[in-house]
């Protein structure tokens, strides 16, 4: 009997140092995590800066820039930090390689990289862990940019598919309609940013006015840029018309199929 009351405290003594290693692995992820997603913000409002200053020189260069405009001030980012945000999350991915932020992010810095391919990857893989752990948060954002990397190398068929399974689950529908439009406008136009010259000057002028606000560094990225894309007000031709009404005979058939699996009360009996 003496040597049982021993046991319990024994084990209790020796388990304790696990259960403070996993404590403080955790808090170690998550501060290693947390340091690398803040360097991936700033790295995004700063090739976000760098695209309008591209796009502003181009206009210069082209006679579209007004005389009082002044170019986009470069943004303050120490490009040295990258490196220092990519070894962050592979020692927190090592610590705990099936947590799917930590691929989100890794997917997200790839991207950042124009490494689309590993990007796509990481994005896929960090969906996968997220739909089984219930993490739809991070189901969602790496979803619609895998989505948007498809868009991007022009594999527009695996984007629109991926797109209509966002819609799906009713989350943000107006973003992704909205990405589809102006993915199936360029596919109308000639794959590349088609269209009348006349309606790229007017989206060149919309996109000055905002030139100077800082993206949200919480917004998942939208085809390697900061916000989602604007539709076009005027889109040329029928096809997008087309396919955003079988979207909305997409959803409203899932409201059906929702409305038909719900009880349904009994009709009264009538009192004449």
């Amino acid at each position: 009997m003496r040597r049982a009351r021993w046991l319990l405290p024994l084990s209790v003594f020796l388990l304790a140092p696990a259960v403070q290693a996993v404590q403080f692995s955790d808090v170690t992820v998550a501060w290693k995590q947390q340091e690398a997603s803040e360097i991936l913000a700033e790295w995004q409002k700063y090739s976000a800066r760098e695209q309008q200053i591209k796009a502003f020189q181009e206009r210069a260069k082209s006679g579209q820039t007004a005389e009082a405009e002044a170019p986009p001030e470069p943004y303050p980012f120490d490009v040295t930090l990258v490196p220092l945000a990519f070894q962050k999350l592979n020692e927190a991915l090592s610590e705990q390689p099936f947590r799917p932020d930590i691929h989100y992010h890794l997917g997200l810095y790839y991207q950042l990289a124009g490494d689309l391919e590993r990007a796509e990857k990481s994005y896929s893989y960090a969906f996968h862990l997220a739909k089984k752990q219930e993490r739809d948060d991070v189901a969602f954002s790496a979803r619609l940019n895998q989505a948007n990397i498809y868009a991007e190398k022009d594999e527009k068929d695996k984007a629109l598919q991926l797109y209509q399974e966002i819609l799906e689950t009713g989350i943000e529908p107006l973003t992704v309609k909205n990405n589809i439009e102006v993915l199936f406008q360029e596919k109308q136009g000639g794959g590349g940013g088609g269209g009348s010259s006349n309606n790229k000057d007017d989206q060149d002028q919309d996109q000055n006015k905002d030139q100077n606000k800082d993206p949200d560094p919480n917004a998942p990225i939208q085809n390697g840029k900061d916000q989602p894309q604007k539709a076009p007000q005027n889109p040329q031709g029928g096809y997008v018309k087309r396919l955003l009404e079988e979207i909305e005979n997409q959803e409203v058939e899932i409201r059906g199929r929702e409305y038909d699996k719900s009880p349904k009360e009994r009709p009264r009996d009538k009192d004449w």
